[in-house]
Parts: structure tokens; C-alpha cells; sequence
């Protein structure tokens, strides 16, 4: 009977949870504060003020090479009265690096985009092998508001699909970046505003949370500009929320955090961009049984980046103009892992565009 419990209360989670985006050693701890630290870089005169704009639109025939990594954590705990509170942890970590063709656009936004493999590689307790050939041919298509990823012209299988989901996906067109985390008056470097509540509350109602009473918080700010991009970094609190557990568990708290930092171009024609992101999600639930209430409690983590530049080269992951380097703001040597997240779309700025 024990044995059962544990086993459906892992389906659930699995269930319940969907991959997020990207992180560099597996073993490294994650770090929330690691992003702080910044790589000098030429300034411009501290009075100006700059329109800010998150989400770069879409161009039907675009080119770009990406790069990014995700790493995903998590932890499922199950508490059977008189028993010992069981543990059970996954984590893994995703690389990839491919050619981008944009194939179709409604609205301003990619509806179709083709992927060729570079390299790609995952790595799960320790053991790392290829994702996909190089040469491999990723679509991703919307297909009746869903994402639909095919291999080689077929349609891939559940794991792979999951795979890839943690790091490619297409703009969910309800909230962006812009709506969440930007601003719509001129901004001075150094200035924070608050994030847009209302927005976020709309991306809580696609994450399938049960109601909007949760208390949401959060600032951002433009933290400096050089000739050719903003960074701006955005910190959101999620409490009392309550997000769906499948199955007979009954969700009855949930917190979740969001950190955002977007390197983003000062130009419609710029389309280089980098973005580093973070979610924490913790929620809790109990169920019925003969025995009295379990208890199952899920932490997520999930930490991505990723890099578009023009179409260059075909650098390899880890060579020069690699994610971390000092155009990301970030020291790659430092960054931590990311990992997995309860089944609620990404905001578009954590994942792969």
C-alpha cells in the first residue's frame, strides 16, 4: 500500500510538473545572488533615459544562432501518518546549440520555427550523453493553441518532447515580457518600477492556479546601458497561491519566484539578445486515505539562459561568445543550475525564443 502511494504521489508530480529552462554544472548549488555582479562595460551619459523594450517581435525568414542551458531540480516529499517522510529527488541538465530559421509569423509572433542542431548534450546523475545528432532538424510549431515538436518530420515522443520544452518554445501571445516586467514611460539607468500585478495575475490563471488572491510583488530596473543594450533585471514574489495538483491531492499553498535578467537590444534591428532566468516554485497538498492525510509537498527549481546573435559562425557550446561570457552580464564559471517547474507555461523571457 506504501509502495502504491509513492508511486502515484511520483506520477503526480510528474504530472504536475513541466521543465523550465537552462543551468551550466549540474552539481553546482544554486545561487539567486549570483547574477549580481556585473562585467564593466561603456556607459552612456547617466541623464539620458531610454524606451524599454523586452520582447523583440518576430520576422517571418529571420536567421540566428542560439545557445543556451537549463538545468532543472526537484524535490517530492510524502508524509504517511506514522511513517517516516519520503524524499525522492531528480535533477538534470539540458545544452544546446542550433541555427534558427523562422518559418511563420501571426500577430508579430513565431508560429513555426526550424532548428538545426549544432551540439546538444544532457546529463543526468552524472552520466552525459548526445540529445540529438548534430544535423538533427527541430520544428517547433503552434498547432491549435498547442506546442507541437517534431524530429526529422516527425512527431516527437512524450520524453523528448519534454526535453525540449525545457528549452525551446515558442511566445505564448496573452503575456509577455513587456506586459510583466517592462515599462511604458522613459526610464533613467538606476530607476526601478513595479511589475505589473494584473499581468501576472493573467499568467497565474494559464499556470492553472484556482484563484487570484495570492499577494503578488516585485520591482524593476533598468540596471545600465551601453551603446547597443539595456539590462534590466526584475525580482517577483508569488505567495498563497494555489496551483493544481492532479489526482486527489488538494492544493493548499504555493509560492512562487520569478528572477528576470534580459540583456536586450536598444534597436528594432538589433536582434542579438541574452536573457538569464529563474523560477522557484514550492507547493504543498494533502489527500485522504485509510490511513489518515498524506502530505505531499514539491519544490521546483529552474534556472535557464540562453544567447541569440546574428549568423556568423557555428561556435560550439563552451568556445568563444559562449553563454556567461561579458556580454551576458554574468559570470558563466558561477551561474547555478536550473530546474523543474509545477505544470504552468514559462514566461516567455525564460525560455528559448
Amino acid at each position: 500500500m506504501r509502495r502504491k502511494i509513492l508511486i502515484a504521489a511520483g506520477v503526480l508530480l510528474i504530472m504536475a510538473f513541466v521543465s523550465f529552462s537552462a543551468r551550466p554544472a549540474i552539481n553546482a548549488p544554486i545561487n539567486q545572488n549570483a547574477s549580481t555582479e556585473q562585467t564593466p562595460s561603456p556607459r552612456i551619459d547617466s541623464s539620458s533615459t531610454y524606451e524599454i523594450h523586452l520582447d523583440v517581435p518576430d520576422r517571418a525568414g529571420e536567421q540566428y544562432h542560439v545557445q543556451t542551458i537549463s538545468t532543472e531540480r526537484k524535490s517530492v516529499t510524502v508524509s504517511i501518518p506514522k511513517q517516516s517522510p519520503r524524499t525522492t529527488e531528480e535533477e538534470f541538465t539540458i545544452e544546446l546549440s542550433a541555427d534558427v530559421v523562422t518559418e511563420a509569423v501571426e500577430n508579430n509572433w513565431a508560429t513555426r520555427k526550424r532548428f538545426t542542431v549544432l551540439n546538444s548534450k544532457i546529463t543526468r546523475r552524472g552520466n552525459t550523453r548526445p540529445l540529438l545528432a548534430p544535423g538533427t532538424v527541430v520544428v517547433v510549431a503552434k498547432s491549435n493553441d498547442k506546442t507541437i515538436y517534431f524530429v526529422n518530420d516527425k512527431v516527437a515522443d512524450e520524453q523528448t518532447t519534454a526535453q525540449l520544452r525545457s528549452l525551446i518554445g515558442l511566445r505564448n501571445a496573452a503575456v509577455g515580457d513587456d506586459q510583466m516586467f517592462g515599462t511604458a514611460v522613459r526610464r533613467a539607468v538606476g530607476e526601478s518600477w513595479q511589475v505589473n500585478a494584473t499581468e501576472i495575475r493573467t499568467l497565474l490563471k494559464e499556470m492553472g492556479a484556482l484563484d487570484d488572491r495570492g499577494e503578488i510583488s516585485g520591482t524593476s530596473t533598468l540596471e545600465r546601458a551601453d551603446r547597443d543594450h539595456l539590462f534590466v533585471r526584475s525580482s517577483v514574489n508569488m505567495r498563497h497561491v494555489k496551483l493544481p495538483l492532479t489526482g486527489n491531492f488538494t492544493p493548499e499553498s504555493g509560492h512562487v519566484r520569478v528572477e528576470y535578467l534580459g540583456r536586450v537590444p536598444r534597436s528594432a534591428a538589433d536582434r542579438s539578445r541574452s536573457v538569464t532566468g529563474s523560477i522557484h516554485v514550492a507547493v504543498a497538498g494533502t489527500a485522504a486515505s485509510a490511513s489518515g492525510t498524506i502530505k505531499l509537498q514539491v519544490v521546483s527549481d529552474s534556472y535557464s539562459r540562453y544567447e541569440i546573435r546574428p549568423r556568423t559562425g557555428t561556435a560550439r557550446l563552451g568556445e568563444t561568445g559562449r553563454l556567461g561570457d561579458s556580454e551576458t552580464g554574468r559570470r558563466g564559471d558561477t551561474d547555478s543550475p536550473r530546474l523543474p517547474v509545477p505544470s504552468l507555461p514559462v514566461p516567455k523571457s525564460l525560455r528559448l525564443p
